[in-house]
């Protein structure tokens, strides 16, 4: 019996040349992906713009572009402020705008009382003529809060979409609904939405009743030297 081993060789082909994609080509390829990778994000967030206007009108029935939020903040009634933020839409697109936040000593409510500190804000912010209406408002609260805010809006004879959200189960409380609204519900860019707006006159008003804390816990001289020094209005 004979058996044959056959060997093989391994050849290294050259390169041929002139069929290398130029530099300028190749950078170009990179440069067109890059744009392709910016266009899909752009109309990735348009699409996203869109839903949440379309979602926010069905909700309200309204177009919106101002939101107003209000918060209230205290310790056992001590101290006792509010908070409002502005979020205003660009292209769709919700933002703060600080220029316009506003902070409120409470000056009628003297007990526990958050749905009555809550229609003392409002209402008096509502006597500000100079300041844009919004186009909804959103209360830091539930059904109290709701219900205060409804009665400042019909006593002043204004038509504003108005809602209340409460923190501890995340659920939207809506006029002539019988049932709050899981934030879980509605899409999770709204929900988002809602949130940040929460949370930023939630952080708006414990910063400004931290402040008033402060003062009242210094000492007489420093309190003096406080009350003295400029700083930003409050309502």
């Amino acid at each position: 019996m004979k058996f044959y081993i056959s060997t093989f060789s391994v050849r290294k082909v050259a390169p041929v040349l002139g069929l290398r994609e130029p530099a300028s080509l190749r950078s170009g390829g990179r440069a067109r992906l890059h744009l392709g990778a910016e266009n899909f994000a752009a109309e990735n967030k348009e699409q996203k713009t869109e839903k949440l206007e379309k979602e926010l009108k069905q909700l309200f029935n309204a177009n919106i572009e101002r939101i107003e939020c209000y918060d209230i903040s205290n310790i056992s009634g001590q101290n006792a402020v509010g908070s409002m933020v502005i979020f205003s839409a660009k292209n769709g697109n919700f933002k703060p705008k600080k220029s316009d936040y506003r902070k409120f000593k409470i000056k009628t409510v003297a007990r526990i009382d958050d749905p009555a500190m809550m229609a003392e804000i409002l209402e008096r912010r509502l006597k500000h003529p100079e300041w844009p209406l919004p186009q909804l408002i959103i209360l830091d609260g539930g059904k109290g809060q709701l219900s205060a805010g409804l009665k400042i809006l019909k006593k002043l004879k204004l038509s504003i979409p108005v809602c209340a959200l409460a923190k501890k189960e995340e659920e939207l409380y809506l006029p002539e609904r019988k049932n709050p609204l899981p934030l879980k519900s509605l899409s999770s860019e709204l929900a988002f939405l809602f949130q940040r707006i929460r949370d930023e006159a939630h952080r708006f008003a414990i910063s400004y009743h931290r402040a008033l804390r402060s003062q009242g816990l210094a000492p007489l001289k420093i309190r003096t030297k406080l009350r003295q020094t400029p700083k930003a209005s409050y309502f």
